[in-house]
């Protein structure tokens, strides 16, 4: 098992006889891969570099990945202007579309002496051509594949541009796939991928400015029909996808699949502590641009796998997340300008749920009423925020299962709607079934959800509250405040909770720690025999400490 380049070749330029153009050449000085690349002497009227597949091709949902050196950026006509372009014909050259993807006002970060890679997706570029001629073709229907280019102002008679290969991928396939170990138990990382493309010249995975690696091809980790070890970690990495603005969000992504024979496990970060106590750290930075151009990328956990693990990662400008699976932890992981993340599964037999805990969700790309993480097990939504940007938080997809009584452990929700129904609560739920969630910690409002079809939900939310500072021998007593009556006769206040001696704690440093309903007004008072502290009177909506304040009493230190 290997790390592989899975693109489908259209032309390795071998020949400049297979291209159509002015004055073709076949260059051996100036070339990346193979023996030579097809040249051009590209002038003040359009040239091409053309690759003719001698008949019409069905390239319908297809990718484009055309490798091109251009020694004359600066004098090509702006991009508005067609400086550059890719552009695709059908039997005959003049009937075409285009797409303008370079000039001297915008090229892409060349590699390896000057060479760029321009992708381009053949559906998005014959919906929104930026120009067409004659009778432009039918996706299913190209003969021609190919660049153009032309200048404000050549005057020499030289090879300027040269095209070193074509490759495609359909829709939903994966560029490079990862499979096995690198060498015995020995797991695969991001610098191995680069390693691969550099030495067998693929160029698609290569280093970038800060340390960073930048794909041109989405990836895929594991193999979902052999039956062998397959196995990928790494830490403190970044990736970026290439900037290209004729692709379809989606197009760009990390698949991590099994099968049922096999055993696939890919970890990014270092967890430590077990249980709640887990935390992630040294994570890896997945990132797309989040400019006009920017495309969202997709990362997928669920098929067969033995564990996948996002401890402390960082994931920016993401489409969705798939990690419906038991075997996925994603742990102390940011989530930024993300469309979804799906947790659950749809089964039909039994909930299935990875863990999600210590995350943040910031400036979600959800849209009004659409929640962000989907989920059918709510026990394994722990210590996370989520920060409203648009729609839910949380939306619950199960329509099987017990549903009656989830918990949600400290977490909290900024900025949502309290009003129950409202588009923008917390929480909706969209099972179909009863909900009942207790909410433990956190701040999640009783009132803040959203009921679906056949849906019903009740919540009931619990804080903790930790008084801190108090001196040795100190009683504690915490009354609902709607219930102290300072007006004769006076009656019995409900105690909420209480505390004979508080010892816990260090000398002279006592606290006591309670729970108690969000949103209950409270009043702590506390008594000691030469210390005193004035009433206080809260009401809570998030667990919090409280630090008392206590001065010394002087008619009980001094009674004489």
């Amino acid at each position: 098992m290997a790390i592989v380049d899975n693109r489908t070749v259209v032309d390795l330029a071998t020949s400049a006889a297979n291209y159509v153009g002015t004055s073709l050449a076949d260059d051996t000085e100036i070339v990346y891969q193979g023996s030579n690349s097809v040249a051009e002497n590209m002038t003040n009227s359009t040239r091409t570099i053309l690759y003719n597949a001698t008949s019409t091709q069905n390239w319908s949902n297809n990718t484009f990945l055309i490798l091109v050196n251009c020694g004359i950026v600066g004098l090509l006509n702006t991009i508005a202007a067609g400086g550059f372009t890719v552009r695709f014909t059908g039997a005959s050259t003049g009937d075409f579309f285009e797409v303008y993807v370079g000039g001297s006002d915008s090229w892409p970060t060349a590699f390896a002496g000057g060479w760029v890679y321009f992708v381009v997706d053949i559906e998005v570029a014959s919906a929104s051509p930026s120009n067409t001629g004659g009778t432009a073709p039918a996706t299913t229907a190209i003969q021609h594949v190919g660049i153009t280019a032309t200048t404000a102002a050549m005057t020499r008679n030289v090879d300027n541009t040269w095209l070193n290969g074509i490759w495609r991928l359909p829709s939903g396939t994966p560029g490079i796939l990862v499979e096995g170990q690198n060498t015995g138990s020995v797991d695969w990382t991001f610098a191995d991928i680069e390693s691969a493309s550099e030495t067998n010249l693929w160029g698609t995975f290569r280093n970038a400015d800060g340390g960073a690696y930048v794909s041109s091809v989405p990836l895929r980790i594991g193999n979902s029909t052999d039956s062998v070890t397959h196995g990928f970690t790494d830490t403190n990495q970044s990736l970026l996808w290439q900037t290209a603005p004729f692709l379809a969000d989606g197009y760009y992504g990390v698949e991590v699949v099994g099968s049922a024979t096999n055993t696939i496990n890919t970890t990014w970060g270092v967890k430590t502590g077990t249980g709640t106590d887990a935390t992630g750290a040294q994570g890896i930075l997945i990132q797309s641009d989040a400019g006009t151009s920017g495309l969202r990328w997709y990362l997928t956990a669920n098929s067969n796998i033995d564990s996948f693990n996002a401890y402390g990662c960082t994931f920016v400008n993401g489409e969705t997340s798939t990690l419906d699976n038991d075997n996925v932890e994603t742990i102390s992981s940011t989530f930024l300008n993300c469309n979804e993340a799906i947790q659950s599964s749809g089964a039909t037999t039994a909930l299935v749920s990875s863990l999600w805990q210590r995350n943040s969700v910031i400036d979600a790309n959800t849209l009004d009423g659409v929640g962000f993480l989907k989920s059918e097990d709510l026990d394994n939504i722990k210590y996370s925020s989520f920060q409203f940007s648009d729609g839910h938080a949380i939306e619950i997809t199960a329509t099987t299962g017990d549903l009656t009584s989830e918990t949600l452990l400290e977490n909290t929700f900024t900025g949502y709607s309290s009003t129950t129904g409202s588009t923008d609560a917390a929480i909706y739920n969209n099972s179909g079934n009863d909900v009942q969630i207790s909410s433990t910690g956190g701040n999640l409002v009783t009132t803040s959800y959203r009921n679906g079809t056949s849906a019903t939900t009740t919540i009931t939310a619990s804080i903790t509250i930790t008084l801190t500072n108090m001196k040795d021998n100190t009683e504690v007593r915490v009354y609902e405040t709607s219930t102290l009556d300072n007006t004769p006769p006076y009656s019995t206040p409900t105690q909420i909770a209480g505390i004979e001696n508080a010892t816990a704690g260090s000398t002279d440093a006592r606290t006591f720690a309670f729970s108690l309903q969000a949103g209950t007004g409270i009043t702590i008072r506390t008594f000691n025999i030469n210390w005193i502290a004035d009433d206080i009177a809260i009401t809570p909506t998030i667990s919090q400490e409280v630090q008392i304040a206590q001065r010394s009493d002087r008619v009980f230190s001094n009674p004489t």
